[in-house]
């Protein structure tokens, strides 16, 4: 009868180390939709910062485990916020997807110019393709 029970004891630890090695670490995967602008706002750089905070806001209800957007605004005229304008070279309305990977490594996509020619004229194309852009990042 005890060989029966550190028999069954040693089963029930080897199994509980095979759970354990095959559990796969998730990695996380943040990606900030980042908006910079200066003091003054055209109709424009609005669209930008209204379509970028529903698209980000969409997108961050769909993710599973291990994955985020967070979006953000950045007031590149702040003297706060100087450093990190200058880190990405930023003297205008801009719009930058930074994907933080779960090694550490930093990913810049620069939408910019896309979204001045879009945000405002045309909503549908640009919303779909920040989507579609975001999503991959967080893939990859």
């Amino acid at each position: 009868m005890k060989l029966m029970y550190i028999a069954l004891l040693a089963m029930v630890m080897m199994y509980g180390k095979a759970v354990a090695a095959n559990r796969v670490a998730v990695k996380n995967t943040t990606v900030e939709v980042v908006v910079f602008h200066g003091v003054k706002q055209c109709q424009t750089c609005q669209a930008i910062k209204k379509n970028a905070q529903e698209v980000a806001t969409e997108v961050a209800k769909t993710l599973g485990v291990g994955k985020k957007v967070v979006y953000k605004v950045v007031d590149f005229s702040k003297p706060e916020n100087k450093k990190l304008a200058e880190k990405y070279q930023i003297a205008w309305t801009s719009l930058l997807l930074i994907k933080y990977g779960a090694d550490g490594k930093e990913t810049v996509k620069n939408l910019s110019e896309y979204a001045i020619e879009n945000a405002r004229t045309n909503t549908e194309a640009f919303r779909k393709t920040l989507s579609e852009d975001i999503r991959t990042l967080l893939k990859n």
